[in-house]
């Protein structure tokens, strides 16, 4: 029984009948007379009926029933009744959406204690009660047990958050951690799985080294344990650049002479790209690796889309205000930010990315490219991640552009949370990809019908979609520096008649 279930009140609030537990069944000397005697003591009283389908996973969405799923499951743990994993993760869910949350890692411990490994879905909540606690040990630790053929839907709903938390909180080690957690549960799968080990690894050096140039006196240290040589003080960056271009030589020679990843397998697609990329392209030349990505398509309309659609961004990038930083919502493995990078010079730029693998093949091709020191990659939801990062800036308006590409039906969601913490210049550039097909209506609703920006939209062919898509590029209009000064008509989402007419 959890420790701290006694002095929250819960045996009193959940009164199982009044039936004395122990007395009911000591009597009893076989485990099915056992379970018998369980039902009976329940009996069909719709409370417990009620708690029981809790725990079995039907009604985990009723917040209120997680006190009795709670009991159910440890008592009936206690009394020998084997439960699978779906029950365990299921209580756990309904401590979650109860914010429970030291119920939850309770229970998890119990789990823990009694060799049970979650399914999927409870490996996912108890992740979530992991990082709400700051506890991503334990949260690393139900990691460690998973499947690596659910790796790419694990990597996004178990690994994002719990690295977004760490890289949040400034827990590097915790990042790192988590990280070659990843490249060796990818390891699991054969050829895919040793790149994904490698790139884990190399990603991680960098990482290290990145967060080791805001910490002078780490960077020294670091710097000597990966070159295995010392360095004066005065050579830091110098120090801090050889062990860079160690660890990506490194890479380099594993993508030469290592077996060429199985595009069937979990990220064998980005991998394939990165060891090409890796192969060909001389480090240290952004021009070079623009031009070279989208050679790698196998399609060649995908090929001159993706060349469109870079001089587009970087024109609407070009006319954006001076002074402020860019901000690209769905980074993928990097090619965009690179491109903005290399054409604008000058430019910051943060690059917020959902999968975790996604984020270290950008940031292996960002530090290949020599542009690490303009480009930063954040993992984790563009709805957490961009009021966090508002947080991290002193004044309003840095942001001078912003490039959104991932699902349309969000876009307008992300410009108000923008918009909201005060985060666009005035005169700020958004530019979005896809707000055709598959579409982003009430982002272009508000964009181009109200009257806080000026919006053009231009036509991309592309292959998946014979006919063209649009890219969207929008200006904020003065005297508007944020949504909240916008009248109804500007800011509102359209009706849904429209909607369904367009």
């Amino acid at each position: 029984m959890l420790p701290h279930l006694g002095s929250s009140g819960l045996q009193a609030r959940f009164d199982l009948r009044s039936r004395p537990w122990p007395q009911v069944l000591r009597p009893a000397k076989r485990r099915e007379l056992r379970r018998g005697l369980v039902a009976k003591a329940l009996g069909p009283s719709p409370e417990v009926r009620a708690g029981l389908e809790v725990v079995q996973g039907s009604s985990v969405g009723r917040a209120g029933l997680w006190r009795r799923a709670l009991l159910l499951l440890l008592s009936a743990s206690a009394l020998g009744l084997r439960l699978n994993a779906a029950a365990w993760g299921a209580g756990v869910t309904a401590c979650t959406r109860a914010n429970q949350w030291a119920h939850a890692l309770g229970l998890l411990g119990e789990i823990s204690a009694r060799g049970v490994r979650l399914d999927t879905l409870g490996t996912q909540t108890g992740v979530f009660a992991c990082m709400i606690a700051g506890r991503w040990e334990q949260g690393m630790h139900l990691l460690s047990g998973l499947a690596w053929q659910s790796m790419e839907p694990l990597a996004r709903s178990c690994f994002s958050p719990l690295l977004m938390d760490c890289q949040q909180r400034g827990n590097l080690g915790g990042e790192i951690a988590l990280m070659k957690l990843l490249g060796r549960m990818g390891s699991q799968g054969g050829d895919s799985g040793l790149s994904l080990a490698a790139l884990a690894a190399s990603a991680a050096e960098l990482r290290l080294l990145s967060a080791a140039r805001q910490r002078p006196g780490a960077e020294v240290a670091l710097a000597r344990s990966l070159l295995f040589r010392p360095q004066p003080g005065a050579q830091v960056l110098f120090a801090s650049g050889l062990a860079g271009r160690a660890t990506l030589g490194k890479l380099v020679q594993v993508a030469r002479n290592g077996k060429a990843p199985n595009l069937g397998s979990p990220y064998g697609k980005e991998l394939q790209v990165l060891r090409q990329i890796l192969d060909t392209v001389p480090q240290g030349n952004p021009e070079a690796l623009c031009q070279a990505m989208p050679a790698f398509s196998k399609e060649a309309s995908d090929r001159g889309a993706a060349k469109l659609k870079a001089s587009i961004l970087c024109a609407a990038m070009l006319g954006a205000p001076a002074g402020g930083s860019v901000l690209e919502v769905g980074g993928y493995c990097g090619y965009s930010a690179i491109r903005m990078a290399w054409s604008c010079p000058t430019a910051t730029i943060a690059s917020l990315e959902i999968d975790p693998v996604h984020v270290m093949v950008a940031r292996i091709l960002i530090a290949f490219a020599g542009l690490d020191s303009a480009i930063s990659v954040w993992t984790g939801h563009s709805k957490d991640l961009i009021p966090r990062l508002a947080l991290k800036k002193d004044e309003p308006g840095f942001l001078s552009a912003v490039f959104f590409d991932t699902k349309g039906s969000r876009y307008h969601e992300e410009l108000a949370a923008l918009s909201d913490c005060g985060a666009l210049k005035p005169g700020a550039v958004v530019v979005a990809e896809n707000v055709l097909k598959p579409g982003a209506p009430v982002f272009l609703w508000q964009v181009v019908l109200g009257k806080a920006f000026a919006t053009q939209a231009l036509e991309v062919q592309e292959s998946d979609w014979p006919p063209d898509d649009w890219m969207s590029v929008s200006a904020m209009l003065p005297p508007f520096s944020t949504m909240r000064s916008l009248g109804p008509w500007d800011a509102s989402e359209p009706p849904l008649r429209t909607l369904a007419v367009c």
